[in-house]
């Protein structure tokens, strides 16, 4: 069992097997049925979205407006059930009449999970193309702009000029530009090309909304750049690549759907009252029309009203909307007039009446409310078993009627009672003892000083050093150094211990995490050696070789050649990896993930001197980018936790993000320059280039070979030999607390940091 952590303290998801939260046998056959059909329709659902908007693009069609109902318009047309589509998009209809080989599957007992479906999906598309825009942006730019030039200092100007062009091309209309004057004419060609010109906001996920059919086909445009010049294409339209069942979001209607669960008496209440309240609408609509008739009051439908911001003009939309408003309003205030002039006891009358109707609503509402939660509670009480055993919730945590699942395991959402939002069990527990201690006439523990009135030290949470020193002046913390890195993923040190884990060698007090303890404790070479042992060969042989195709080109054919190569072995790859011992290891990778990580924060607390003071982790910069996919230092790595890990380590910490630069090249101990050390990388080398023989490319290597994690103190006096993190750990800890105490952060030039700030704002999306 474990526990997400990327939540706030009032809202909390429990991992568990499903086995032990769903005992009934049916129960969980029909769950995992219902994983797998919803698994196939979103292979089919994104094919065919991205086969329809590359088509669109290829024929000049007009592309259409990517949202939940597109995808679940295209979810219906690739499934069969009951019932009949009322609306079809023609274009999306003849696509997928071109799709022969696809075999729709049944839809049936399958609305509600495919609605939460289809907006993972809508809101993975625009993600896609928001976040991403602008470092594409940059990429392309940086394209157009070569060859770079040779000079280190040459090659940090044309980069900062690349950003600034990039920003500029994002920017709204009217904006003034940041970029040189001389680039000014590269910004109005490239706006121009990539349809930018009419953006009308700085935020690209507001320019996302208005201008996506544009967006799309900019990304288009750079994809075939790029793929001209031999490079990583972009995904213009996100794909459901993985075979292995993934995990879906099911509510109480779809658990009442897969299970076929009679409704309940509230639920035909409401819908009776629904009902009931169309009728009304109906009928008072009836009235309206007649009233704007007689009053000669032109109606824009919303229909329309829509086309005329699309088709016309906007402000003739604005300026339609508001004509329709003051009409109303001053039909409405002539009434109100003419009561109150001629009739003031009717108009006490009228008011009393709207404000017992107003209290008769909100007295429903809370009637809704309470019989919602109760339809809800008798739902999922026949499904789930919710022991304290099995699901260690705090005591307040009540189920909120939701949970994810891919058949094996579940996360289950549990949320705060409404008496207790905000509050954990942990600090009401805390005060019941403090007043139990207090009416015993105990003698009282001095304050801790996290959180206090005095220094209010955050007790978790990732924070710059600027935003920490508004917060708290640091009279007593404990601080941390953390290094992280690739290989081992962080170490931290406790410079300020007055105690060393090795008396003669003088070694400080650390907690090292590495990528092969997570990879041995995740237990990933032996999950991976039982896949590959199980896995047919034809299926891996076809798997591989899907490499000769691409599926995020450009090109229209090589993107239907990449479709059909790979129909000709999904319905055998699904068929295998849908068994349930796939999803098993998934599961158990996943336990032991967890496990790793909170064995890593027990040696990290082990590090604090006592309980009163609090615990500050002085965390790299470098972390910020750690193991991020596109980054220049990840690019030939494998990948790594990273970002991720600082993250999870902000739940249960205060963080504080500290520049790095030069701490792995100072000595901890003398702070002269230190460096590689030239005697250990020759004795290497010199062996490397003998087992090397005659591969050239290996003699290279050799030749280059350095012990990455091994430097030398360039001062003669000192001459310590170092660890490389341990090292830069005790540095960045020392810096940390200078900078906490009013000292300022290494020195940089104007460049550099213009090129932080550029560099920020387009990794963020901006």
């Amino acid at each position: 069992m474990g526990e997400d952590v990327n939540l706030p303290s009032s809202e909390r998801v429990i991992a568990v097997g499903i086995r032990e939260v769903v005992p009934q046998l049916l129960h969980q056959v029909r769950i995992e049925d219902a994983v797998n059909r919803i698994h196939r329709i979103t292979i089919d659902a994104t094919e065919l979205v991205a086969r329809h908007v590359a088509r669109c693009i290829h024929e000049g069609i007009r592309l259409p407006t990517v949202s939940k109902d597109y995808y679940k318009m295209a979810m219906m047309l690739v499934t069969v059930g009951n019932g009949d589509l009322k609306s079809v998009d023609v274009a999306l209809q003849y696509t997928r009449n071109t799709m022969k080989s696809l075999q729709p599957v049944s839809r049936v007992n399958l609305d509600q999970l495919m609605m939460a479906q289809s907006i993972s999906l809508s809101a993975a598309f625009n993600t896609n193309l928001h976040l991403h825009f602008r470092k594409r942006v940059a990429r392309y730019v940086r394209l157009l702009r070569q060859p770079e030039p040779d000079a280190k200092e040459e090659k940090k100007v044309r980069k900062l000029e690349n950003l600034m062009i990039a920003s500029d091309v994002c920017k709204g209309k009217g904006r003034t530009f940041e970029s040189p004057d001389a680039l000014h004419s590269m910004v109005r060609m490239l706006r121009e090309r990539l349809e930018t010109q009419n953006f009308e906001s700085d935020f690209m996920e507001t320019n996302v909304k208005n201008f996506q059919a544009e967006i799309i086909r900019a990304t288009h445009r750079m994809n075939a750049a790029f793929e001209a010049d031999e490079q990583h294409c972009l995904s213009v339209c996100p794909l459901r690549r993985r075979v292995t069942p993934g995990f879906i979001q099911i509510d109480t209607t779809g658990i009442q759907q897969v299970l076929g669960l009679d409704r309940t008496d509230y639920e035909r209440e409401r819908d009776r009252k629904a009902t009931k309240r169309r009728k009304l609408r109906a009928l008072r609509d009836a009235r309206n029309r007649e009233l704007r008739s007689a009053m000669d009051f032109a109606v824009i439908p919303r229909v329309k009203a829509k086309t005329l911001e699309v088709e016309v003009d906007r402000t003739t939309a604005r300026a339609a909307a508001k004509r329709i408003q003051r009409a109303w309003r001053r039909v409405a205030h002539v009434d109100v007039c003419r009561i109150a002039r001629k009739r003031p006891l009717m108009l006490r009358k009228v008011q009393r009446v709207i404000s017992e109707w107003a209290g008769k609503q909100k007295e429903e509402r809370r009637r809704c409310a309470e019989g919602l939660l109760q339809c809800k509670e008798s739902v999922w009480k026949d499904v789930l078993h919710l022991s304290r055993k099995t699901v260690r919730s705090r005591k307040d945590d009540v189920f909120a009627g939701s949970l994810r699942t891919d058949g094996v395991s579940v996360r289950l959402f549990f949320k705060s009672s409404p008496g207790t939002s905000g509050t954990s069990s942990d600090d009401a527990t805390t005060n019941k003892k403090r007043k139990r201690g207090d009416a015993s006439g105990k003698k009282k523990k001095p304050p801790s000083p996290i959180g206090s009135s005095d220094d209010p030290v955050p007790s978790r949470g990732l924070y710059v050093v600027d935003e920490l020193k508004h917060l708290s002046r640091m009279k007593v913390a404990q601080i941390i150094g953390a290094d992280p890195g690739k290989r081992e993923l962080l170490v931290c040190v406790d410079a300020d211990s007055p105690k060393f884990t090795n008396e003669k060698r003088r070694r400080l007090p650390s907690a090292r995490y590495t990528m092969a303890q997570r990879r041995k404790e995740m237990q990933s070479d032996r999950h991976t050696a039982e896949r590959v042992a199980t896995t047919p060969e034809s299926i891996s042989t076809a798997m591989h070789a899907m490499a000769d195709t691409n599926s995020r080109s450009a090109s229209f054919e090589s993107l239907e050649q990449y479709f059909i190569r790979r129909r000709e072995w999904l319905g055998d790859a699904l068929t295998h990896f849908q068994k349930s011992q796939h999803r098993h290891r998934r599961w158990q990778r996943f336990m032991s993930e967890q496990s790793s990580f909170a064995s890593f924060m027990s040696r990290i607390r082990a590090l604090r001197h006592d309980n009163s003071t609090p615990l500050v982790i002085a965390y790299g910069a470098w972390g910020g980018i750690a193991g991020r996919p596109g980054a220049v230092c990840n690019r030939g790595h494998p990948p790594c936790i990273g970002k991720g890990l600082r993250h999870k380590l902000s739940k249960h910490f205060c963080v504080i993000s500290t520049p790095e630069s030069m701490t792995s090249k100072t000595c901890s101990l003398c702070e002269s320059v230190c460096g590689p050390c030239t005697e250990v990388d020759a004795f290497h080398r010199a062996k490397k280039i003998e087992e090397a023989g005659s591969d050239a490319d290996a003699v290279s290597r050799a030749q280059h070979f350095s012990v990455r994690g091994l430097r030398r103190c360039s001062n003669v006096e000192c001459a310590a030999h170092l660890n490389r993190d341990y090292n830069a750990a005790i540095n960045i800890q020392r810096r940390c607390k200078s900078m906490l105490s009013g000292g300022q952060p290494p020195a940089m030039d104007s460049i550099d940091e213009k090129l932080d700030a550029l560099q920020m704002k387009i990794q963020h999306g901006g």
